[in-house]
């Protein structure tokens, strides 16, 4: 969940102590099947205790890159097997990179680039603000996984605009595009629907250039309903479809009613697929049939839980029970946010938040 102001209270420190007695078995610690009749997951295991935004790869491999606090409490890149092997920071030590904040990472198709955001080595706000979830003061660069070289995309940020982030860059399934969104006025606590700023979506084509190396060419704003919040999550695997969260319909709702739309190149259609609680971080399956998504909608904790429905918005149907007390996956009170699925579609790491404000979570392997 982005960043909002929250009073998580008592509540939330008993849901820390809880996971934190799940959890203390270690890495890849199993929790519970889930065998209740009726239920679409099967399983739930923890990854990373301490993990935070994840991408899948699609190449095969099983190997799944995300960010974490390294012992600094700076945000970095790691990459860990899909059975918790072999974890590595990627961008721990880097000379080449800024010092800040990196993550919200995603692959190309073929593996060979991560897409993340970059804090910028200076900037008028604070760091907190440059956190991979809250996206402000950041630029996108991406990682050469075979040759281990890292390029700047952007620069908006570097070049010291008070004014400038980069969040949520996501690859086209063939790899020819990237999309992220990208700040446009700062959030205003005191106007309904802008307390997250207005935020647009950019796409652009992915050049891979051998010589030079890659950069991004042919740029293009969207805002399909006019200043509001977009936020990108990704293209559908046929690339005809972005889905994103946006508050677009804002004039007569509050900040805690945040939609899953999805956007329809061809015919400039505009969708809202979801209309109750708050909803965020959508993502497509690989066969692009369904979409998951988090949602606070049941949830009586009022944290999020991960659902799934069809890509036309219908069937709509809870995957887990993370705050519920009776369900065999409880934690506490948190916040399913950001998943992305294995390249068959039987399983996704999810990214869970303990901790709105320090963005604190795990990760898990949610099989289906």
């Amino acid at each position: 969940m982005r960043r909002i102001v929250l009073s998580v209270g008592l509540l939330l420190l008993v849901g820390v102590v809880l996971l934190g007695v799940r959890l203390r078995a270690g890495r890849v610690a199993a929790l519970p099947a889930l065998d209740t009749p009726g239920r679409a997951v099967s399983h739930v295991q923890l990854l990373e205790p301490n993990g935070g935004r994840a991408a899948w790869s699609p190449s095969g491999n099983d190997l799944i890159v995300f960010d974490k606090p390294d012992p600094s409490g700076t945000y970095q890149l790691y990459t860990i097997g899909a059975d918790g092997s072999n974890e590595q920071c990627v961008t721990c030590g880097q000379s080449g990179l800024p010092p800040g904040h990196k993550g919200n990472p995603d692959w190309s198709p073929d593996g060979r680039y991560v897409v993340f955001e970059v804090e910028a080595s200076s900037h008028p706000g604070s760091a907190r603000d440059a956190m991979p979830g809250f996206g402000h003061f950041t630029d996108l660069w991406v990682w050469q996984t075979d040759t281990g070289a890292f390029f700047q995309l952007t620069n908006g940020a570097a070049s010291g605009a008070r004014v400038y982030g980069a969040l949520h860059p996501r690859f086209s399934h063939d790899g020819s595009q990237l999309a992220w969104s990208e700040l446009r006025q700062m959030p205003n606590a005191l106007q309904r629907g802008d307390e997250l700023g207005t935020w647009d979506l950019q796409i652009a084509s992915f050049v891979d250039d051998p010589t030079n190396g890659p950069s991004l060419a042919n740029v293009q704003s969207l805002e399909p309903g006019g200043p509001a919040l977009y936020e990108n999550q990704g293209f559908s695997p046929d690339g005809s479809t972005l889905v994103f969260t946006s508050n677009v319909h804002r004039a007569a709702t509050p900040l805690t009613d945040n939609q899953i739309y999805t956007y329809a190149f061809a015919s400039g259609q505009l969708s809202q697929l979801t209309s109750q609680g708050y909803n965020e971080h959508a993502s497509f399956t690989p066969d692009g049939s369904q979409i998951v998504w988090m949602s606070s909608y049941q949830s009586g904790s009022g944290g999020t839980d991960f659902w799934i429905m069809n890509a036309d918005g219908s069937a709509k149907r809870r995957l887990t029970y993370f705050n519920e007390r009776d369900a065999p996956e409880y934690v506490g009170r948190v916040w399913a946010a950001r998943s992305s699925f294995a390249p068959d579609g039987s399983r996704f790491v999810g990214y869970v938040q303990t901790d709105l404000t320090t963005q604190a979570g795990f990760l898990a392997i949610i099989t289906l």
